[in-house]
């Protein structure tokens, strides 16, 4: 039985944790938090508090020294970039008999760099909106001058946020100045592109040395954020999309890639404009989805880690996507709930109805949803416990 260490606490290590159980694996789960839902599923053996990853050197320690005790782990299972960002620094700290369920150290961090996957994309001959790296303020101007509006600017890192968000869209002069009046201490460089309007295409899959072994496609219905740059929070799972598992398997195959991940495109509504967006070395937000779909692509990416030379054929990317269902509409909730908690402010008593009535109705629509089950309904119940205290905190503050 393959025991697996998920390395950090993030909504979807819940659903990873669930889908590596159904496949008779032992799930651990990692936590910075005293007390966390997720380690109150029936899917999860065990939770390990380890350091923040703000204190790489703490964080690494401590995982090692879990390793120690715990000579039975059989594979580290990375859930977000943070912790992938400290593997490909201490790689070589790890004992070599734990598989690494993720891609090699240097093909992650080049996949986080957005600027280095935006190159790799136009080098391949991938669509790409109109694109500029810049430093400073000024050159983010001069690459606005020539790019033209409406534009996208996003943190050439991932882990890095602009002004709270994860990108903005910017229409004209006047909305850089309001949205972005000065450039963020935080932020060493930004990736500014022609912005294009349409549907988010994610693509999931598990490659294997560079070879796309099994696939799943959504397109995100609806974000966080009316401009849907924000996280989704409603998905449907389309049919595969042949144009874009072509620019996939290419970005793939160039870097022999192994392990889970997600690409993501946009394409115009209309279908005259399509983009590529980012590279996600690691499961995406909505991997719960794939599972719903008929394809376990968490435990497919265990059994696949470590394995050298070609998949056998129980592998095969034909018999896997013989099972793929489509129209699964998935629908996460609390996720829906907290964005209205945290725009409150923002936002007039009727936006707040409006949101929350939106939400409802993709919850009774949904014929699958993000955390809740019926099997397993304590880390969800506990989640929103939290969300409650944290909702009657902000009230108390406010009418302070």
């Amino acid at each position: 039985m393959s025991r697996v260490l998920l390395l950090g606490s993030y909504r979807q290590s819940l659903t990873i944790a669930r889908a590596l159980a159904s496949s008779r694996c032992q799930v651990l789960l990692s936590t910075t938090a005293a007390e966390d839902p997720n380690t109150h599923s029936n899917a999860v053996s065990k939770g390990l508090y380890l350091p923040p990853t703000s204190e790489p050197s703490r964080w690494i320690d401590a995982l090692c020294q879990e390793l120690q005790n715990d000579c039975g782990i059989t594979h580290l299972f990375p859930v977000g970039e943070a912790e992938l960002v400290v593997l490909a620094e201490y790689r070589e700290a790890l004992p070599q008999h734990v598989a690494l369920v993720s891609p090699d150290p240097d093909t992650a961090l080049a996949c986080l760099d957005k600027g280095l996957s935006v190159d790799r994309a136009q080098r391949l001959r991938i669509p790409v909106a109109e694109s500029s790296l810049v430093l400073d303020y000024t050159s983010l101007s001069e690459s606005i001058e020539r790019i033209g509006f409406p534009c996208i600017v996003k943190p050439n890192d991932s882990s890095v946020s602009i002004m709270g968000q994860k990108a903005l869209i910017i229409g004209d002069w006047q909305d850089l100045a309001h949205q972005l009046p000065s450039w963020p201490q935080e932020m060493e460089r930004a990736l500014v592109q022609r912005f294009v309007s349409g549907e988010r295409h994610n693509c999931h899959f598990v490659a294997h040395e560079g070879r796309l072994v099994a696939r799943c496609e959504d397109i995100v219905t609806r974000s966080n954020r009316a401009n849907g740059t924000g996280i989704g929070v409603e998905w449907l799972s389309v049919p595969l999309t042949e144009e874009l598992w072509e620019f996939s398997s290419r970005l793939c195959a160039d870097l022999a890639y192994n392990g889970p991940g997600n690409i993501q495109f946009i394409r115009a509504h209309d279908g005259s404009d399509l983009t590529f967006l980012e590279f996600n070395p690691r499961p995406s937000f909505a991997v719960g989805l794939s599972v719903q779909c008929g394809l376990n692509l968490p435990a497919i990416a265990v059994q696949l880690s470590g394995l050298q030379g070609k998949p056998t054929e129980q592998f095969d990317a034909g018999r896997q996507e013989a099972s793929y269902t489509t129209g699964v509409k998935m629908h996460t909730l609390i996720g829906d709930i907290e964005s209205v908690i945290a725009g409150r402010s923002e936002m007039s008593r009727p936006q707040v109805f409006q949101q929350l009535s939106r939400a409802t109705r993709s919850f009774l629509s949904a014929n699958a949803h993000f955390s809740w089950s019926v099997r397993d309904p304590m880390p969800t119940l506990h989640a929103y416990r939290r969300l409650l205290v944290r909702g009657l905190r902000a009230s108390v503050r406010r009418t302070s």
